[in-house]
């Protein structure tokens, strides 16, 4: 198997930070997906460096996979926005010419292949923050479907910060920009951030789960839910689980106490 978890919104060095810690490190996961918005305040690269060892020590950089959220891409300390985080992660940049986007792929081709594809949803729509554009029309967009086209993996999953869709009461209905035809060019699961809540959707047929109860302050939902919307839940912090084989992708989210919130499994 393949087995990760994956989290954002988190980093304000906190008791509920070092909660989803715990659960996180106790697991014992093989490699960590952060989903944006590492760090509560906005800090310099110092600051980022040391929240990010102190809780997740073993992971970081070696075995942690960030993508930028808008609050990493909130402050430039002379070397541009979004310096901070990458600083911390000069192998991750050079992945694809020190580009704040990526994709790397995990397992072993005779058993099970993951291949990940992390995107830069940029700051907002109207300010992204990234020079090759956060549109489907975009580079970084064109980028995005000829890599899907070319992957051979047994999944293929996308993760951004800011949800294409989200019933958070802040951030609903979502990032009109990042609509992109993910499932059209063969993304088989969306996980993203933002959101200080967990949620997970059914959209013109493709999974989309919000993971953003990292550490952050939680945040409730809007009544109506957007539509595709098909569980909600923000009670406690906690982290989602995913465990991959070759025909099947188990997500299993988990409240800081370990309590199975929700569990879904695709199938091929």
């Amino acid at each position: 198997t393949v087995e990760f978890m994956a989290f954002g919104d988190f980093g304000d060095d906190s008791a509920n930070e070092l909660a989803v810690s715990t659960l996180v490190k106790g697991m014992g996961p093989d490699f960590l997906l952060f989903l944006g918005d590492i760090l509560y305040p906005d800090g310099t690269q110092a600051l980022v460096e040391d929240r990010l060892l102190k809780y997740y020590d073993q992971y970081v950089p070696g075995l942690s996979y960030p993508i930028w959220g808008n609050h990493d891409l909130e402050t430039d300390e002379g070397d541009g926005y979004g310096a901070a985080l990458a600083s911390v992660y000069p192998d991750i940049l050079a992945l694809n010419s020190d580009k704040f986007y990526y994709q790397f792929t995990k397992g072993d081709a005779k058993i099970v292949q993951v291949e990940f594809f992390m995107l830069n949803s940029g700051y907002s729509d109207a300010d992204p923050r990234e020079a090759d554009g956060i549109t489907a029309a975009s580079v970084q967009g064109l980028w995005l479907q000829a890599a899907l086209a070319a992957s051979t993996a047994d999944w293929k999953i996308v993760c951004l910060h800011r949800p294409p869709w989200t019933s958070d009461i802040t951030h609903n209905p979502g990032s009109s920009a990042m609509r992109w035809p993910f499932k059209t060019w063969g993304a088989d699961l969306l996980l993203c951030g933002h959101g200080h809540n967990y949620e997970r959707l059914l959209v013109g047929g493709l999974p989309i789960i919000v993971s953003g109860l990292g550490g952050a302050t939680k945040r409730a939902f809007v009544s109506p839910a957007v539509m595709g919307s098909q569980f909600r839940y923000w009670s406690k912090y906690g982290a989602l689980k995913v465990t991959a084989t070759a025909d099947r992708l188990q997500c299993v989210f988990f409240d800081i106490d370990r309590n199975m919130i929700d569990n879904v499994t695709y199938t091929k």
